[in-house]
C-alpha cells in the first residue's frame, strides 16, 4: 500500500500469472471494449443484414426462432375466427371432401350471423361427385335437373349470396392448370418498377368456372417454407402470366376494408412495401411478410364446422369477424411447421397473417 497524505492511497495486489491471464472474447459495444470470459460464451454466430428484423420499430436478431420463444405468446385482435373441419365434423359428415350442400349451409349460417368476410382455405377444381345430379348422370338415372339436386349450382348460388373468398393454389414447378383463376377486382400499380421481384408461378389449381365466376374474388393459399421446412413468411402477392394475384389473407383484408387500389412500391433493392390507401405493409424485396406469430396453435378462436352447420354456436362470436374455413384434422394433411410447433394448422397461419395486417405488426426485413 502506498499512501500520500492529502492525495490518497494506492493498493497493489499481486496474483499468480495463471490467474492474471484468462481466455476472453473481446466485444466492442458503443465504443467500449468488453472482455467476456470464454467460459460464459455458449456460441458465436455470424449474422448478416438478412438476419435482422424489425419488431415495433426496433431492430432484433432472428436466431433459430428464439425471438418468439423468448417473447412468448401475445394477444390477438380477436377479430379472426376459424371454422374448423375437425375430427368431430368428419365423424358427422364423413370423409373429406364433403358434398357442397353442406358447405353451402355453413356459408349461409355464417352470413346470417353477420360475418364480415369468409375465406375458404381450400379450392374446388372438380365437380361435386356426391351431387345427386352428378350421380344420376353417371349411372344413367332419370332425374329432373334443378338447382337443389345439382350441388355445384347450389354452391354457386350460395357464393352470390355470401361474402365468400375462394382459395386457389399456385404451382412453381409444373405448368399444369386446372379450373380457372379469378379476375382480381383491384387495380395493382407498381411504382419505381425496373426489375421484377415478385414470385412467379408456372401453373395453378383453381376453381370450377361456375364457382369462381359467382364468387366475389379469390386468394392463393400458398405457404412456402424455408429450407429447414419452417413457415416463417408468406407472400402477399404472386405473379402469373404477368398478372398480379393476392393471397387469401391479403384479399380478405382488402375487400373487408373496401380498398380497390394496391400500390407496390419498389426501391433499388426490390419491393419496399405494399400500400393500401394510407396503410403501408413493409415487406422483403420479394413482397413477402414475416409472420409475427401470436403463439402456439389454438391462439385463435376455433368453432367446429358441424356446430356452424347445426347453428350450435354463439352468433356474437361470428358477427363482424374475419372467418377462415380450414382444417386442423391430421388426416387432411394441412399441418405446417412453425417456430412454435411442428404440427400447426395451415389455416391458423392465414389467421396470423390477417391478424398481423389488422394490427400492423408484421416482422419485416428491409429490401436494402
Amino acid at each position: 500500500i502506498d499512501s500520500v497524505q492529502g492525495k490518497g492511497s494506492v493498493f497493489k495486489i499481486k496474483i499468480p500469472l495463471t490467474l492474471a491471464i484468462i481466455q476472453a472474447l473481446l466485444v466492442t459495444a458503443q465504443e467500449e471494449l468488453f472482455a467476456v470470459p470464454l467460459a460464459n460464451v455458449i456460441e458465436t454466430v455470424r449474422i448478416t443484414m438478412e438476419d435482422i428484423s424489425t419488431v415495433e420499430g426496433k431492430s432484433v436478431l432472428k436466431l433459430r426462432d428464439e425471438i418468439f420463444l423468448l417473447r412468448g405468446e401475445i394477444n390477438t385482435t380477436q377479430n379472426v375466427v376459424i371454422v374448423d373441419i375437425d375430427e368431430k365434423s368428419l365423424l358427422t359428415f364423413g370423409q373429406w371432401p364433403w358434398s357442397r350442400d353442406i358447405i353451402s349451409q355453413i356459408l349461409i349460417n355464417l352470413t346470417k350471423s353477420e360475418a364480415l368476410i369468409i375465406g375458404l382455405d381450400m379450392f374446388f377444381a372438380e365437380k361435386d361427385a356426391k351431387s345427386p345430379y352428378y350421380l344420376a348422370k353417371k349411372y344413367n338415372l332419370k332425374i329432373d335437373k334443378n338447382t337443389n339436386l345439382d350441388y355445384d349450382n347450389l354452391f354457386a348460388y350460395t357464393l352470390t349470396q355470401t361474402p365468400t373468398i375462394l382459395g386457389y393454389f399456385f404451382d412453381f414447378k409444373s405448368t399444369n392448370r386446372k379450373g380457372i383463376l379469378p379476375n382480381p377486382p383491384a387495380i395493382f400499380i407498381q411504382k419505381n418498377f425496373t426489375t421484377p421481384y415478385l414470385l412467379k408461378a408456372k401453373g395453378y389449381i383453381g376453381n370450377l368456372p361456375i364457382l369462381q365466376n359467382n364468387a366475389y374474388s379469390g386468394g392463393f393459399v400458398n405457404m412456402i417454407p424455408d429450407i429447414d421446412g419452417v413457415v416463417r413468411n408468406v407472400p402477399l402477392l404472386i405473379k402469373y402470366n404477368d398478372i398480379i394475384y393476392p393471397s387469401l389473407s391479403f384479399e380478405m383484408y382488402r375487400i373487408a376494408m373496401g380498398y380497390n387500389k394496391v400500390i407496390i412500391n419498389y426501391s433499388d433493392a426490390g419491393i419496399d412495401n405494399i400500400q393500401l390507401k394510407n396503410e403501408t405493409i413493409k415487406t422483403d424485396r420479394f413482397g413477402r411478410v414475416f409472420i409475427n406469430y401470436r403463439g402456439d396453435k389454438n391462439s385463435f378462436k376455433y368453432i367446429s364446422a358441424v356446430d356452424i352447420y347445426n347453428n350450435n354456436f354463439d352468433k356474437n362470436e361470428i358477427k363482424d369477424k374475419f372467418i377462415l374455413i380450414g382444417t386442423s384434422a391430421t388426416g387432411l394433411f394441412d399441418l405446417r411447421v412453425t417456430p412454435f410447433n411442428t404440427v400447426f394448422p395451415g389455416v391458423e397461419v392465414h389467421a396470423n397473417a390477417i391478424d398481423n395486417i389488422l394490427k400492423g405488426d408484421f416482422l419485416y426485413q428491409p429490401a436494402d
